[in-house]
Parts: C-alpha cells; structure tokens; sequence
C-alpha cells in the first residue's frame, strides 16, 4: 500500500516538551494539555494518524473529514479518532480548542471513529485525567509503567459511558483482528488469512467476530478496504489504474465494480462529488 503510505503523517519526529504551550511530544505518546496548535494544519488536507488519537473539544463548532465520512462536533465533546485513519479539518480549525493526547497501544482498541458528549462531570474527570498526564511528562518525561494504567483507566471510564462497545474494547482477539484488518485489509481480503495469524479455525473466527462485534468478518473487511479506496479517491490525484494496483484488485474495472456494490456509484463519480 506504498500510496496510502506516502499520505502526510502526523506523529511526532522527536521527543520535544514545550512549557508555553504545554505539549508533550514523544513517539510513542503526545499529550495537549492547554490547547493543541491547529495552525499547521491546512484545510482539507489528509494527515494520517499512526496512533488513536483522543481529543477533548472544549470550544466552538467545526466539522472533522474522518476516512472521508464527516463528523460534525459540538463543544464539549470528546472525538477518539482509530489508528491508521486519514482525517482532515474543513477550514483551517484556527479557532478551535482541542486538548488530547495520541497513543499507540490498544488503550482504545477502536476501528470506527466515536464521538460522545460530555456533561460538566465529564468534562472535569477528563481534565483531572489531563493535568496529572502533565505534571508526570513535565518532570519525569514519559514512562510507559507509569502513563498506561491511566490511559487504561481513562478508556474504562469511556467503556462505562459507552457499554455498549464494551465486548469490543475489553476482548483481546478482537483488538487483535482489528489491529491486523487496518494493516493488511488493503492486500489481504480472506477469511483463512486473519484466522492463521490468530491460530483459529476460520469457521471458528467467523462465528467469534459475529458475536462480540455484532459485525461479521465480510463486514469489517468492507468498512477498512472502503475506507482506503475514499482516502486515496479524495487526497490523492492517483488514477484508478494505480489506485486499484495499490489495494490489489485485478484492474480498474474490478474496483469500480466493487466500488459500486457498496456505495451505489462508481469511484469516478465519487471523486468528481467532492
């Protein structure tokens, strides 16, 4: 998937702490505490987010482009954004206030974007949450045994509020089926596939899947594929030759024709939409 792959990373480079701004940026966890600077962002331009990425929005209204669905918040709200997504901001988010923090590991072990109000209580406990993640990384830097059990506190306290995902966020294979869905969906589209590398039996997989998720294998395997075709559709100018190379189809007609099974159009009508 080198094109995917090519598309604007946003993850830090290098370990930086800013005081004035009071950001921490480290690779393998970044934290916004006072409010994260939008101004190196450009409207409707692809970053891809190697890590889930969580953010408070404390101020305002703006519209966020996530894997080319949109999602419309309203402060206060908590958006969590699932690693290997492409998202882009409609205008410039010059006026935004987002505080949050982005982290590798399966904390929120989430495929699809989730948005959730927060009452006044909420807005405070997430906060709290925020403010001793600062006062840890400004004088000690970032220690995993240290900064993870309130990450993994923090997203139990996100389960309560949402217990309906809390067969998907607490169980291991699952976690680890997305995980290998959002790495390989855009070459590898079999059943026996994900079942090898989890060391189940495909019938056994399948039937798993269905139960916790509420989804099925063919289900989840649309969502991701579909998602990195609208990626490329929309934040690259590559032909549907290449497009269709890069996530293994047979030929252009082979990912038109799947193309429009699932969204009633053709990729050539989607792209001349936006």
């Amino acid at each position: 998937m080198k094109a995917l792959n090519n598309i604007l990373h946003f993850e830090a480079k290098e370990t930086r702490l800013d005081l004035e701004k009071e950001s921490f940026e480290h690779k393998e966890f970044m934290l916004f505490h006072k409010t994260f600077d939008h101004s190196k962002l450009k409207a409707y331009q692809g970053y891809y987010c190697s890590k889930v990425r969580v953010l408070f929005h404390r101020k305002g209204s703006t519209r966020y482009l996530i894997n080319s669905v949109a999602y419309d918040l309203e402060a206060p709200t908590i958006l969590i954004i699932p690693a290997g997504s492409i998202f882009s901001l409609t205008d410039s988010g010059a006026e935004l206030d987002n505080i949050g923090f982005t982290y590798n590991e399966d904390t929120f072990p989430i495929m699809t974007p989730h948005v959730l109000h927060v009452t006044p209580v909420g807005e405070k406990i997430f906060n709290l949450y925020m403010d001793i993640m600062w006062e840890l990384v400004k004088t000690q830097g970032y220690d995993y045994e240290v900064i993870n059990p309130l990450l993994n506190s923090l997203a139990q306290w996100y389960v309560r509020l949402h217990p309906e995902k809390r067969a998907i966020t607490s169980d291991q294979t699952i976690m680890k089926f997305l995980r290998l869905v959002n790495q390989y969906s855009g070459k590898e589209r079999s059943l026996n596939f994900y079942a090898d590398k989890l060391y189940m039996t495909p019938h056994y997989l399948s039937a798993y899947i269905r139960k916790v998720s509420g989804q099925t294998f063919t289900e989840w395997i649309h969502y991701s594929v579909m998602q990195k075709i609208n990626i490329l559709l929309r934040f690259t100018e590559l032909p549907l030759n290449e497009i269709a190379e890069d996530l293994n189809f047979t030929n252009t007609a082979e990912l038109s024709r799947y193309y429009k099974r699932q969204t009633g159009i053709t990729p050539y009508k989607f792209r001349k939409s936006l």
